[in-house]
């Protein structure tokens, strides 16, 4: 990457995880560029590690920190994915800089996962029971995304459900070796738990539309994209009432405490025997507005102008 020559006045765009290894030290780079007259545009995915470090590798963290020390220090504008978000880094930018006053916007984000432009989706989301029920759970298995309850739930159902399947997508994450060790012994023990880890964006696209409900069951979250992604589909998602996750998706979502175990069996038995709610259901989630990428992509563009007071602010939220 190369940031030599920058006329004043230009915009940077510092959007993808730049805390992490590999990355340019932020502290510096958006110093200089703010110094040279460059308007420093981040986007802010969540504070979580800040908040939660044990959540996370311990050398992430403290480079976090760091990140987020630069971005109170030199952000001309920042872009967050929610308003839960939003919240939290005002929060913890006033802590470090009182009266910090940087203009924020709230722009959230498309699912990703998307199919294949060619394949045959007419007939939308799918609402047979001519086979098994299926509990999805979608995130990187570790401890924050709480696969734990979904696991629980699932052998809570299983007596008067013993049909039920539970199907896990994601890759291995931190601290994982405890809920990994009870996924394999699942595995080995039943055939009514599934782990895959290599699932590509048509399968992901295949296993939303024949859940009969996709779980969220995270501790936290900065955003929740497992929720956009299912409701794109017109799954039914019940969701953890935790962080972000308590504005995304709307009504089109059922929320509930992620520590509450019975809450979750209730809920979910309810979609196994009562297809009417269940039908009811799906029908809120395929009313559900879908998020596009070309509408994230117009709000960032809406917010750069107002930045530079090119255009009017017909999209987006700046607060000044």
């Amino acid at each position: 990457l190369v940031l030599n020559g920058w006329a004043r006045g230009a915009v940077f765009l510092d959007a993808d995880a730049t805390w992490n290894p590999g990355s340019a030290t932020r502290a510096s780079l958006h110093r200089d560029l703010h110094n040279d007259g460059v308007s420093v545009v981040v986007l802010q995915h969540d504070v979580l590690p800040v908040e939660r470090p044990e959540w996370f590798h311990p050398t992430l963290p403290g480079r976090f920190a760091d990140h987020l020390k630069a971005t109170v220090q030199h952000a001309d504008l920042v872009i967050c994915n929610s308003a839960a978000t939003r919240d939290r880094l005002t929060s913890l930018a006033r802590a470090q800089a009182p009266g910090w006053d940087t203009p924020t916007t709230v722009v959230p984000l498309a699912g990703s996962g998307a199919p294949s432009p060619d394949r045959d989706r007419a007939a939308g989301p799918s609402t047979s029971r001519s086979r098994a029920p299926m509990l999805l759970v979608v995130g990187t298995l570790e401890p924050r995304k709480n696969h734990a309850l979904a696991i629980d739930v699932w052998e809570r159902l299983t007596p008067d459900h013993p049909d039920v399947e539970l199907v896990l997508v994601g890759h291995r994450g931190w601290h994982d070796g405890e809920l990994v060790a009870r996924v394999e012994q699942l595995r080995t023990t039943t055939s009514g738990v599934t782990w895959r880890s290599d699932v590509d964006d048509d399968e992901l696209d295949d296993l939303y539309r024949a859940a009969t409900c996709v779980l969220v069951p995270s501790l936290d979250e900065g955003y929740g994209l497992p929720v956009v992604e299912a409701l794109a589909r017109g799954a039914v998602v019940l969701s953890s009432d935790a962080g972000a996750l308590r504005e995304v998706g709307g009504d089109a979502v059922q929320r509930l405490p992620p520590n509450d175990v019975g809450a979750w069996v209730d809920a979910v038995s309810r979609h196994l025997d009562d297809d009417e709610h269940h039908q009811e259901a799906r029908r809120r989630s395929a009313a559900q507005p879908p998020r596009t990428w070309a509408d994230v992509t117009a709000d960032v563009a809406a917010a750069l102008w107002r930045l530079k007071g090119s255009a009017p602010a017909e999209r987006g939220d700046v607060e000044e």
